[in-house]
Parts: structure tokens; sequence; C-alpha cells
């Protein structure tokens, strides 16, 4: 038995973090399922599918990007920009239409989909706030609206404690004061 599990406690491949740390297991809702707090993971990861989450919410945006596409076709008639403006708008709702993975391990914080992948350091990172199921990681010590442009927002598993446990102790040693 590892020395950070109490007794009765699952073990690292039942609580949903493998051997390498990582969160094992997915939910049918596309998230990271059973992860154990008392196990210290070295990295901690899951994916987020917004369209599966919140599916009439995807049908009101397949139908506005629909509408806003004929326009475009009909106001132009030019496939190319059609084209263009169809990117455009799969690309700034990508985060919604695509499943978003989100790592964290001990020296930075990757998330990626189909069309985004962003890396960015522990060390950027003074702090964080929470609402709901997103985190938004803030560069600043105190509250800047900067922080919309230079921040990171992460949207949090069902089982969000171990993850912002996880989130906070990396803050802490990135900079020695709390998160």
């Amino acid at each position: 038995m590892e020395p950070s599990q109490e007794a009765g406690a699952p073990s690292g491949e039942a609580a949903g973090i493998n051997q390498n740390g990582e969160a094992a297991g997915i939910n049918q809702n596309g998230e990271a399922a059973g992860i154990n707090p008392t196990v210290e993971a070295a990295s901690i990861e899951w994916t987020v599918f917004l369209l599966r989450r919140h599916p009439w919410r995807g049908l009101l945006a397949v139908a506005v990007c629909a509408v806003t596409i004929s326009f475009v076709w009909s106001f132009t008639s030019s496939a190319w920009i059609t084209g263009v403006a169809t990117f455009i708008l799969l690309a700034s709702l990508s985060s919604f239409f695509f499943p978003t993975r989100f790592q964290l391990d001990g020296e930075k914080i990757r998330m990626s989909n189909a069309l985004y992948r962003r890396t960015r350091k522990w060390s950027e990172f003074r702090g964080m706030r929470q609402h709901e199921d997103r985190l938004k990681l803030i560069t600043l010590p105190y509250d800047s609206r900067l922080d919309n442009y230079r921040g990171m927002l992460l949207i949090l598993p069902e089982e969000r404690d171990p993850v912002l446990a996880f989130i906070r102790r990396r803050i802490e040693e990135a900079h020695g004061e709390p998160a």
C-alpha cells in the first residue's frame, strides 16, 4: 500500500489514477471519473465536451451558424469567403463543438481540442478565481481586467475538489504564497 493512501482506500488504478499519476477513466459526460484526493498525483488530466453537457445550446449554436453561413453565401456568392467564414465560426466555437482536453502536471498546463492548443507554465499564474464549473487562472495578484486576456480559463470536471487542490498546490509552489 502506498504511504499516501488510507487503509481501505482504493488503489490508484481503481481510484482513477494510473501508475503515471494521471487520471484514468472517462465518464459518459466525457470527463475524468473517479479521481481520489487521497492519492498524490504527479499530473491530472480530464476531457470536457460542452456540446454533450448542453445539447440544447448546441442546437441553438448550430442554427445560428447555419443562418450566418447562409447569409454570407447569399450576400457574397463566393465559396471561398463562405469557407473562411465557416472556419472562423468553427474556430471561435471550437471549445463548445469539440471535446477539450486539459492536462496539468508539475511544470505546465496544457489545453487542447481539434483546432486549438495552448500550453502555459505555472510560474505565469499568481492566483485563481472559481465560478461554478469554471476556473480562471489569473496572472496578477489582484483583480484586473487584463486577466481576461492574460489569464487562462479551465472548465472543471464534475469531481473538481482534487483538481482545485492540485492547482492551488502548484500555484503555491511556483510563487511561495497562497493561491
